[in-house]
């Protein structure tokens, strides 16, 4: 839609909010009838137009709208080509949008202290001899503002100012404000990224493909200094209410879409372990996609039919060889990616990291035929294993833990080929965990808290890792149970703010339209 279309006054905005039964369908669209949180999202909406009105009068501006995601099964694989499990969630990041007769942007948050008033002519984000993406992150992300939240904004910004070489891109005004936990492992960044790229389409009257804004979206976020795929942008993006949206990656599909059974839900809660995208984050998160590169390199060179067939690393879970022929594949990668004396022995395990990936896949594949066929139990399990395969302690009693450390030599992997010929089970591929190892202590003890919580079928860490969120699959009927468990025996023993919430499917992202 138009910005003419979308485009309402501060006092318009005021006005539907004020209205019970406005803001109740109005939002209702996006979230469903069971959602409790309709207050608490108009008083965000209502704080947002009064900042609004306070920087920029009654200029008349657009609502858009971004969600956070979960995966539920798929974790770390997108950017290998994968396939993942998402949902969007509540928790949301809202932008009030308008254009300005310069090239300028304006950049405010409701919550100054932590965001503070950024801008920026939008004319100065390209050199003048630009000719690619690659020669921006080499250049110019260089000089960008790393840890501040406007490099985000900048990124986008920039990659559609690229892609769109001959439009006329319009300056900005935009006010964010937002109830996502930040570096929670729920993709606020990505929010931040796709919100902009609404604004920026709508205002610019771009017309814009689903899987090119995506694309776009993923693509900027190299910018700030990670490699990730496209998951996160394609989730908050494509998102349906009710749904779990089954996509798959390089390229980007939507292959079909699953209704999440109602007598079951899915809980979220925040470790209080912040994952901040730290430069020692952004080398961890980095040597893992090393580590798949250079197992895709290595076991391509084993395979002829690379040539012509394969194009990423998880494509060879689809491609017909037997489970023992992909365990001998692994023989062939080494065992750790730094040879360094000073580095811990797991600290870049190849064959751990592409043995999780290639689990993953499998699991991710398995995990929508279950749902389909509403068989919960076994869907839990491999949440489990998943987790496990990020784990990097495990619960003992409730004052200790042992480190977990998966060890994948050439004895294990011969061991699982021949197991595997012998179509035992359980060196099924999709049981293994691999080692990824991207979890962190408090989350392995949260999944180990509820694990052991009736009407508890899975629990796994949410996103990248190194802190953030967890999620636990539940029973309804015991959903409050498992929200009590937490609270007395992780938050309250720890004196930490108490971060749970409900996952329920919502709508992805768009405008917000008042009809």
């Amino acid at each position: 839609m138009k910005f003419a279309q979308l485009k309402a006054s501060p006092a318009r905005w005021s006005n539907a909010l004020s209205d019970s039964g406005v803001i109740k369908k109005l939002l209702t669209a996006y979230y469903g009838h069971s959602y409790s949180g309709i207050q608490g999202k108009k008083q965000l909406l209502c704080r947002m137009i009064e900042k609004y009105n306070e920087h920029y009068g009654q200029s008349e501006c657009l609502l858009v709208r971004a969600p956070a995601r979960i995966n539920l099964m798929g974790r770390h694989i997108d950017s290998q080509g994968g396939h993942c499990n998402y949902i969007a969630i509540p928790p949301d990041l809202f932008i009030l949008a308008s254009p300005r007769d310069d090239t300028n942007i304006f950049l405010d948050n409701i919550e100054p202290k932590l965001y503070p008033h950024r801008r920026f002519d939008l004319r100065e984000l390209l050199p003048e001899t630009t000719t690619s993406w690659q020669q921006i992150l080499s250049i110019t992300a260089r000089k960008t503002q790393k840890g501040d939240w406007v490099a985000y904004v900048k990124a986008i910004i920039a990659r559609f100012l690229l892609e769109y070489p001959r439009v006329r891109f319009k300056g900005m005004t935009l006010l964010v404000g937002g109830d996502i936990p930040v570096a929670g492992g729920l993709s606020s960044s990505s929010a931040l990224v796709v919100a902009v790229a609404e604004a920026l389409v709508i205002i610019n009257g771009l017309d814009i493909e689903e899987a090119e804004f995506v694309r776009l979206c993923g693509e900027s976020e190299w910018y700030v200094g990670t490699r990730g795929g496209f998951g996160d942008h394609a989730a908050i993006k494509c998102a349906q209410k009710g749904m779990v949206t089954h996509m798959a990656f390089s390229p980007f599909r939507i292959l079909t879409r699953v209704a999440f059974p109602e007598e079951y839900r899915v809980l979220g809660a925040h470790s209080s372990i912040f994952a901040f995208k730290s430069a020692s984050a952004q080398t961890i998160f980095n040597q893992k996609l090393e580590c798949y590169s250079i197992g895709k390199r290595l076991i391509f060179d084993q395979i002829t039919e690379t040539k012509h067939s394969f194009k990423n690393l998880l494509d060879i879970v689809t491609a017909g060889y037997s489970t023992e022929a992909l365990y001998r594949l692994l023989l062939t990668l080494p065992a750790t990616l730094l040879q360094d004396k000073n580095k811990k022995p797991d600290s870049n395990l190849v064959r751990g990291v592409v043995l999780f990936g290639l689990a993953e896949e499998a699991r991710s594949l398995n995990w929508i035929r279950l749902l389909q066929n509403n068989r919960m139990e076994q869907l839990g399990m491999l949440m489990n294993i998943s987790h496990d395969g990020d784990r990097v302690v495990k619960k003992l009693s409730e004052a200790s833990n042992i480190p977990w450390i998966l060890n994948y030599d050439d004895g294990i992997l011969l061991d699982l080929a021949q197991r595997a010929r012998k179509r035992d089970h359980t060196a099924e591929l999709y049981w293994q965990p691999g080692a990824y190892r991207c979890s962190v202590e408090a989350i392995d003890g949260m999944v180990d808290l509820v694990s052991a919580c009736p009407g508890v079928l899975g629990a796994q860490l949410s996103g990248a890792g190194l802190g953030g969120c967890m999620m636990v699959l539940v029973h309804r009927d015991s959903y409050g149970d498992v929200q009590n468990t937490m609270v007395k025996k992780y938050y309250i023993p720890q004196k930490l703010k108490q971060e749970i919430f409900e996952c329920l499917p919502v709508a992805g992202s768009g405008p917000v339209h008042l009809q």
